[in-house]
C-alpha cells in the first residue's frame, strides 16, 4: 500500500530489520528477507505494482538487478497503458460507427460513413499492430535475459516468477496476434506474398518448431510427405501460421498419443491433413467450429487457453490461397483437420543429398561424412538456416579427395562407417600438413571422446544432438567475423541486438539512434550489414535505403530489415529486391535475428567451392 499511496519504489535488503516496515503485518506473518516492490506507472499514471521476495537471502536485489527490474517494469506499464488506450479507442470507434449508423438516414450516407469508420480501424489496427507488440516483444525477451542468468545469477523462486511473466507474455502476445491478424483480414488489409513453396520442406520445418507444444506430453509428432510433391505458389509464412494453428489445437485437445501430418498431391491441388489422437469433436459443432470465438465445446474455453480464433483464421488464409478447409472428427477418437491448396505452375525441384540447399551454396562450406543420408539431412538442415553450404558424403573411402577439393570450414565425421571407419579418416587428415588445419568434430553414437580429442579432433557431438548443439559448436569452429551497423529509433531494442548478436553472436556491433544518425555512422566508417527499422521519424528506413543505393560504394552494403512496420505487398516487393533480409519484430526471436544475419554474412564472405 506504501508503493501505491507514494508512487515510490521500496527495496528491503533485511525486511524485518528495515525501520517502519518491521511492524508491517505481512512481514511480522511472513519473514522475507529481501522485499522489492516497483510501482508500473507511465506519464505519471499508475497501473499496479510489481513485487518480488527472498525469503531466505539478504541483499537479494543488487542495483544491477534493480536496473534490469526497473526497465522491465516501465515496459510493462507501457504495455499496460497501449492496452488500456487499445480498449478505449476500440469503444470510441464503436461508439462512433454506432452514432453515424443512427444519425444517417440515408444508407448511402451509412454505408459511406461504415467504409470511413473501417478506413479508422485498419489505420488503428496499424498502429496497434506496433504500439502493443514491440514494448511486450521487450518484456518477453528482457525476462528471458534475467531467467538464463545472463545479468546474474537467480533464485529458483525468482525464476519461477520471471517464467510466469514470460509464458504470459508469449500467451498474450499470441491473442494479440490473432486478433490484429482477423482485423487486418475482416478489412481486406491482409496482402499475401506468394512465392514458389516446397511443401514437404515447409512442413518439416514447421514441424521442427512445434515440438514444444508436446513437450510436457506423451504425444509423438510424425509426417507422411508423398513422394515427388509439386510446388504450390502460396505464402510460406502465413501457410506456416496454419499448420501451427492446427498442430497446436491438436497438441492442447489431446493428452498422449500422436499427432500427424501428410500430404499428398490430388489432381489439380494439394491436400494437407493434421490428425490426433485426442477428444474429438461432436458431429453437431462442425457447422460453428469455424466462427470467430467459438469452441467445439464452450466449457472448454475455462480449461484451454485461447480466444476461438485459431481455426477462423486458418480458415480465411487458406480461402486467401483459393483452397478450402474442412474435418473428420469421433468423439474419443480423434480429429483430422483437411485444407486444400491449388497446384503452382512451377516445376518439381528434388534436392540433390550431396548438395548444398538452393540460396547457400554461396555460404561456407561445411562437410558432412556418414554413412546414413537422414543425418546428414538433419545437419543440413540446421546448418543451412545460418548459411552454411552443407555437403553431404556417405561413402568414407572418398572423403580424403573430396575434402582437398572442398577446402571445407569444418567436417563433421561419423566413426561407423562400412568399408572405412572414421577413426581412420580422421587420423589420415591429421596426418595430411595441409588438411590438418580443417577442424573436424566427430558426430557418432561412440561414446570414447578422449580418442577423438587425442587424435585431433576440434569437438565431439554424440548422437541424437540437439539443434542449438550443433550450431553452436560449428559457430564456434568458424568464429563470427563482421561488423554491423543497427539502426533504430527503439533503445530497448538496439540493446536486444547487442547482446544477441554481439554478446551471444561474437559480432561487433555499432548502433545508431534514427535514420539520419545511421547514414552518418556509414559515411564515417561502412559496416560489412546493415540491421534496419523502417519506422523512424524525419528519416525512416526507406529513406536510408533511398540513401544507400545512390552511392555507388555504399549500394553493395547486405541491409536486413527487422522492423514492426505493417507492410503492404508493394512495400514488401520494393524491399525483397533491395534488402538480403525482412524480418518482422512481433514474428521473429532475437535467436532468429542472429541466425539471418550470420546467414547473409557466410553468403558474403563464402566462395563458390
Amino acid at each position: 500500500s506504501y508503493v501505491l499511496r507514494t508512487n515510490e519504489s521500496v527495496v528491503l535488503g533485511d525486511a524485518p530489520a528495515s525501520g517502519s516496515f518491521t511492524s508491517d503485518p505481512y512481514i511480522q506473518a511472513q519473514q522475507p528477507r529481501s522485499v522489492l516492490a516497483l510501482p508500473l506507472s507511465h506519464q505519471g499514471s499508475l497501473s499496479g505494482l510489481l513485487y518480488l521476495e527472498n525469503a531466505q537471502t539478504a541483499d537479494a536485489f543488487t542495483e544491477q538487478r534493480q536496473e534490469i527490474l526497473g526497465l522491465l517494469s516501465g515496459q510493462v506499464a507501457i504495455s499496460l497503458e497501449n492496452a488500456r488506450l487499445y480498449t478505449h479507442l476500440e469503444e470510441l470507434v464503436a461508439e462512433r460507427t454506432a452514432q453515424l449508423a443512427d444519425a444517417l438516414a440515408d444508407a448511402e450516407q451509412a454505408r459511406a460513413a461504415a467504409e470511413e469508420a473501417n478506413e479508422l480501424k485498419t489505420r488503428f489496427v496499424a498502429n496497434m499492430s506496433h504500439e502493443l507488440r514491440t514494448p511486450l516483444d521487450s518484456i518477453i525477451n528482457f525476462t528471458h535475459i534475467v531467467r538464463v542468468g545472463m545479468r546474474g545469477p537467480v533464485t529458483e523462486e525468482q525464476d519461477a516468477y520471471l517464467e510466469r511473466v514470460e509464458n504470459s507474455g508469449q500467451h498474450l502476445l499470441g491473442l494479440i496476434n490473432d486478433i490484429l491478424d482477423l482485423a487486418k483480414i475482416e478489412s481486406g488489409r491482409m496482402d499475401l506474398y506468394k512465392e514458389t513453396t516446397h511443401l514437404g520442406e515447409l512442413v518439416k520445418s514447421t514441424l521442427s518448431t512445434a515440438i514444444g507444444l508436446t513437450k510436457d506430453k506423451p504425444i509423438q509428432l510424425h509426417h507422411e510427405i508423398a513422394e515427388d510433391m509439386p510446388t504450390i505458389e502460396a505464402d510460406k509464412t502465413r501457410l506456416r501460421q496454419v499448420l501451427l494453428n492446427l498442430l497446436s489445437n491438436a497438441a492442447k485437445f489431446t493428452d498422449a498419443g500422436h499427432i500427424t501430418v501428410r500430404a499428398w498431391q490430388r489432381g489439380h491441388e494439394v491436400i494437407v491433413s493434421v490428425s490426433d489422437t485426442g477428444t474429438g469433436i461432436p458431429a453437431d459443432k462442425f457447422g460453428t467450429i469455424f466462427e470467430e470465438f467459438r469452441q467445439a465445446d464452450e466449457g472448454s474455453a475455462r480449461s484451454y487457453q485461447g480466444t476461438g480464433l485459431g481455426l477462423p483464421i486458418c480458415q480465411h488464409l487458406v480461402a486467401m490461397h483459393g483452397g478450402r478447409i474442412w474435418l473428420e472428427s469421433t468423439v474419443g477418437v480423434g480429429s483430422t483437420f483437411f485444407f486444400s491448396l491449388p497446384l503452382a505452375d512451377a516445376p518439381v525441384v528434388e534436392a540433390t543429398m550431396s548438395q548444398p540447399r538452393p540460396g547457400t551454396e554461396q555460404g561456407t562450406a561445411v562437410l558432412v561424412i556418414d554413412d546414413d543420408p537422414a543425418a546428414i539431412e538433419i545437419v543440413r538442415a540446421y546448418l543451412s538456416e545460418d548459411g552454411y553450404a552443407v555437403y553431404g558424403l556417405t561413402d568414407g573411402q572418398a572423403a580424403l579427395g573430396k575434402v582437398a577439393d572442398l577446402r571445407p570450414a569444418a567436417i563433421l565425421l561419423d566413426i561407423i562407417m562400412p568399408f572405412q571407419n572414421g577413426w581412420n579418416i580422421l587420423a589420415t587428415l591429421k596426418s595430411d600438413p595441409e588438411l590438418r588445419p580443417i577442424p573436424v568434430v566427430l558426430y557418432t553414437v561412440v561414446e570414447d571422446e578422449a580418442r577423438g580429442i587425442m587424435l585431433g579432433a576440434a569437438g565431439y557431438l554424440l548422437k541424437p544432438v540437439t539443434e542449438a548443439q550443433l550450431r553452436e559448436t560449428v559457430a564456434q569452429l568458424v568464429p563470427a567475423d563482421g561488423t554491423i551497423l543497427a539502426i533504430d529509433d527503439d533503445p530497448d531494442v538496439l540493446e536486444l541486438i547487442e547482446y544477441q548478436l554481439g554478446d551471444v553472436g561474437g559480432y561487433q556491433v555499432h548502433t545508431a539512434d534514427g535514420g539520419q544518425a545511421g547514414l552518418n555512422a556509414i559515411a564515417a566508417q561502412q559496416p560489412d550489414l546493415v540491421l534496419l527499422d523502417l519506422m523512424m521519424p524525419e528519416v525512416d528506413g526507406f529513406a536510408v535505403l533511398e540513401a544507400l543505393a545512390e552511392q555507388e560504394q555504399t549500394r553493395s552494403i547486405p541491409v536486413v530489415v527487422l522492423s514492426g512496420k505493417e507492410l503492404t505487398n508493394e512495400e514488401r516487393g520494393y524491399l525483397r529486391e533491395r534488402v538480403d533480409g525482412l524480418l518482422t519484430k512481433q514474428g521473429s526471436t532475437p535467436q532468429q535475428w542472429l541466425t539471418r544475419v550470420r546467414s547473409v554474412l557466410q553468403q558474403q564472405v563464402g566462395g563458390d567451392p
